[in-house]
């Protein structure tokens, strides 16, 4: 493989947005969308003019609050677009809200007109392939169709809906995970569930069913680096704590934070300054100088987050491993990933 293979997983505050960059570049695979503009931004300065594939992963807000006006924006500069993945969670009549029915009223008309292919997020017997090469494949591994149906009929777990990507090269795995429960997350067998870098699922947040256990998904998985992507001033409380724990395996694997929360220190916006002076390390810290609603302001912990997977079985992270971030985090009051 002459080039390697990125995963990015932006800082788009309380939401997600990843791009997988395959080796050779020009093209990539999209996974959710919280914010066009950062979202547009990455594909500019890195020069994508192709997506392979625009996955939605399920219909929530912070996942597809951006999707719309960012697919808009790369057609009319010339992109291609292969195929939109996008899929029914729950009863149209209460989960179409404003922005979903604008985006899937768009959707099939850019079907209509030839511009993309509309496919279904979810998998059968076996993962469905969204892109592959000679060494690298980008597969929908969650949820299975008869899953996402019975969701739809039951109506109270739309998040059972939720697509889960797995990303792999050189014999690396990566999960993407969208906000995809234990209950989901329990049908994948050993061989798909294992993975060197996870991004937890629901951005840190509850994904727990019955007696399972959030410990129940990270030990199965058995990661090195868990990717949380959560903003500052989110009013879920995500990430959880306990949920950072688990992930965390008592030290054995590395966790990172696009943004800080109150959850680690109880005033995020003390660290603004810090935090902007070593974003760019990733991307341009194009979000973190938005100041949202009543005058709070997002502050990036680990910021934009990127893989490069070399293809022979090796991978380096961005944020470096780990030592600004490392100074960052021991500065604050109460650290949940140290």
């Amino acid at each position: 493989m002459s080039s390697p293979l990125g995963v990015y997983f932006l800082d788009v505050g309380q939401g997600d947005c990843s791009f997988v960059v395959p080796p050779g570049g020009g093209s990539a695979v999209l996974f959710d969308c919280n914010d066009a503009h950062v979202a547009d931004r990455f594909v500019v300065d890195h020069g994508i003019t192709h997506l392979s594939a625009a996955v939605v992963s399920h219909l929530d807000v912070d996942h597809i609050r951006g999707i719309l006006p960012f697919l808009e924006g790369f057609l009319a500069r010339g992109g291609k677009v292969n195929e939109l993945y996008i899929g029914m969670d729950g009863d149209p009549d209460k989960r179409l809200k404003e922005a979903c029915t604008a985006l899937l009223d768009k959707a099939f008309a850019w079907e209509r007109d030839d511009k993309l292919v509309l496919c279904s997020p979810t998998r059968e017997s076996k993962p469905k392939i969204v892109c592959s090469g000679a060494s690298w494949s980008v597969d929908v591994v969650l949820p299975y169709y008869g899953k996402q149906l019975r969701a739809i009929i039951d109506g109270e777990q739309p998040n059972e809906c939720s697509a889960v990507l797995r990303v792999t090269c050189g014999g690396i795995a990566v999960l993407i995970g969208g906000d995809a429960p234990l209950s989901s997350w329990s049908r994948l067998d050993d061989g798909l569930v294992k993975a060197r870098v996870v991004r937890t699922p629901h951005h840190g947040g509850e994904i727990r069913s019955g007696v399972d256990d959030f410990s129940d998904l990270y030990e199965r998985v058995e990661a090195e680096l868990s990717v949380f992507s959560a903003g500052t001033n989110n009013r879920w409380g995500h990430p959880f704590e306990d949920h950072v724990h688990a992930a965390h395996r008592a030290g054995s694997c590395r966790v990172l934070c696009t943004q800080l929360t109150p959850r680690c220190h109880e005033r995020p916006e003390e660290r603004l300054t810090q935090g902007l002076a070593r974003t760019g390390e990733v991307t341009y810290a194009y979000r973190h100088h938005v100041k949202r609603s009543g005058g709070t302001v997002e502050v990036p912990c680990a910021g934009s987050i990127a893989l490069t997977l070399d293809g022979a079985g090796g991978y380096s992270v961005a944020p470096a491993r780990y030592g600004w971030h490392d100074a960052f985090v021991a500065k604050l009051d109460q650290p949940m990933c140290l």
